[in-house]
């Protein structure tokens, strides 16, 4: 019985664990751009200011930012010191779509529409399965927990395998 199972269930993850592969070969690839040669994350940020500053110019950029789109609710703060730029960003649409930049240095904020859809923006909403709304997700949840399963039970299938051929005389771990 658990051998059955065991076949039915792998079989319809052949194909979600296909796409979670390739996808995850995507993005790991991707990653090798903001690797440096001593296989360490290269930074991007220049000195960052004491936290008292951090949180006054959060404040100002926050006024500014209701000041450009007074109806806005951020969803999410960031703040980016990079080459010596400092800007603070107000994602009004989570994971990418409209915000608000304020340039730290002259309070000038600028209201910005969602950018058209990147590659890796595309890779990674098909690898969490947001691609696919919550039912992919869901999918992607499942699939994960199908291959906990699979572990489990061909760890189980190997060792009960392992126990009849010890019964046998032939108590080797691996065998072809």
């Amino acid at each position: 019985m658990m051998r059955k199972l065991h076949r039915w269930v792998s079989l319809p993850l052949i194909l979600v664990l296909a796409l979670a592969i390739i996808t995850g070969i995507a993005l790991q690839v991707e990653e090798l751009d903001h690797i440096g040669g001593d296989g360490r994350v290269t930074p991007t940020v220049s000195t960052l200011p004491k936290d008292a500053v951090v949180l006054a110019e959060l404040e100002r950029a926050l006024v500014a930012a209701r000041q450009a789109n007074p109806n806005f609710a951020a969803q999410r703060i960031e703040l980016n010191y990079a080459e010596d730029k400092p800007v603070a960003k107000f994602l009004i649409t989570p994971r990418g779509g409209a915000s608000v930049e304020v340039d730290l240095a002259s309070s000038i904020a600028q209201a910005k529409a969602a950018p058209p859809a990147s590659f890796h923006g595309f890779i990674i909403r098909l690898h969490t399965g947001q691609y696919f709304g919550a039912t992919g997700v869901i999918l992607i949840m499942a699939a994960g927990l199908a291959l906990l399963f699979l572990a489990v039970s061909g760890g189980l299938l190997y060792f009960q395998m392992w126990r009849n051929r010890r019964s046998r005389g032939k108590s080797l771990i691996f065998w072809h």
